[in-house]
């Protein structure tokens, strides 16, 4: 999606976070640009022209906790959304100059994500928590 608006060489990690039981988004995304000023011109873009780069309106913000590229490869590389077990749909992707290229193998073992269930029976996969969001849709 970022790709064709032109974004393409201007982010270097995207997230989206996914139940895995009903296999869709939860709502948000993270997208971390190659820099701040892409990244405040992007926010200003969504934040000053809804719908010019989302069809639907959405939030933009920076994330209060991690910053860059390493922050957000360290957050999740050990994480359960990176176990085996994981489809690779699901999981972070990294990128260079625009290219997906592998992300980096874990510092320790990673735990399988854990099922919880939530009120009436149902299920949701649960893969560490949510993470703060650097633009979320």
């Amino acid at each position: 999606f970022l790709n064709s608006r032109g974004l393409d060489l201007l982010y270097d990690f995207v997230y989206v976070p996914r139940d895995f039981s009903r296999e869709q988004s939860i709502g948000y995304a993270v997208v971390n640009f190659i820099g701040t000023d892409v990244a405040t011109e992007f926010i200003d873009t969504v934040k000053d022209s809804p719908g010019a780069i989302f069809e639907a309106d959405c939030d933009v913000a920076w994330s209060e906790k991690l910053h860059g590229l390493q922050d957000w490869v360290d957050r999740y590389r050990d994480s359960p959304v990176m176990h085996p077990s994981v489809a690779e749909e699901f999981r972070p992707l990294v990128f260079e100059h625009g290219e997906r290229v592998a992300f980096p193998e874990p510092t320790r073992e990673v735990l399988p994500p854990k099922k919880r269930r939530r009120g009436g029976g149902g299920g949701e996969w649960a893969a560490g928590g949510r993470a703060p969001a650097s633009a979320a849709p």
